[in-house]
């Protein structure tokens, strides 16, 4: 079984600074100590409850490099950083936004997500493809038990999450599924009696500073929904009729429109 753990760095420079800050000043800067202290935690709760093979995947900011480095370390495994799991590119919209400014930005980007605002370089559909991208990549690949870690920013989270949820980009405008500093939404895939792998959302907005029971649990059952799936006739059926007609194969993670 497969799973993603999209994470959201913890605590960082850009968080604590006053609203009237530049953002040049804060953006490249990584985590404060409390942030740091918090990536440790995260780090051995995602240690206790996986085994196995590990992918961790970041963002090119400092402040996702830094924690996924840590889990990297905890885990065993080596680091890899994506441009595509970057934040929004709204640098270029003048030379110097306050935080204040930047964050109201992209909250009205969300109100429209097809525009492009005067001199940004993403509309927010434009920033969901990118994600995508990464996505289609990671899925198509079809690994059986490897945990891939992205530890990335709120809207790179969102965009897997509706994606995997199979949800236009155009519901931005109606809905968003948060995710809070040092917190994870957890996919895992369940393969069908024919081979082919469904993904399940676990949870939403979990807390990795604290026990890894949530996570540990939503794998068990997992485990016995594919034990459920297998004895089922219904999918035996379809499973023997897929190795006759097979169906074409899935190669994109989810759609826009």
């Amino acid at each position: 079984m497969a799973t993603l753990l999209l994470v959201k760095y913890p605590q960082a420079a850009i968080d604590v600074a006053t609203l009237q800050s530049p953002l040049s000043e804060v953006n490249q800067a990584g985590l404060t100590s409390q942030g740091m202290h918090d990536a440790e935690a995260m780090a051995k709760t995602i240690a206790t409850a996986f085994e196995g093979a590990a992918r961790i995947w970041s963002s090119p900011a400092s402040r996702c490099v830094e924690p996924a480095n840590i889990i990297a370390r905890q885990l065993g495994a080596s680091l890899r950083v994506d441009e595509r799991l970057a934040d929004r590119d709204l640098a270029s919209i003048d030379t110097s936004p306050t935080i204040e400014e930047f964050r109201q930005r992209q909250e009205r980007g969300f109100l429209n997500p097809s525009a492009r605002m005067a001199g940004a370089s993403e509309s927010p559909w434009m920033h969901r493809a990118r994600v995508e991208s990464w996505l289609a990549d990671v899925v198509s690949q079809g690994e059986r038990d490897t945990l891939h870690v992205v530890v990335s920013h709120g809207a790179v989270i969102e965009h897997i999450h509706s994606a995997l949820s199979l949800k236009p980009a155009a519901a931005m405008e109606h809905s968003f599924t948060y995710c809070a500093p040092s917190h994870c939404h957890i996919w895992s895939s369940v393969e069908l009696p024919d081979g082919r792998l469904i993904w399940c959302c676990l949870g939403a907005n979990v807390n990795l500073r604290q026990s890894s029971a949530e996570l540990s649990l939503g794998r068990d059952a997992l485990d016995e929904l594919a034990a459920d799936l297998a004895m089922d006739a219904r999918f035996q059926e379809l499973a023997k009729r897929s190795v006759v007609e097979p169906a074409p194969a899935v190669v994109s993670a989810g759609y826009i429109r």
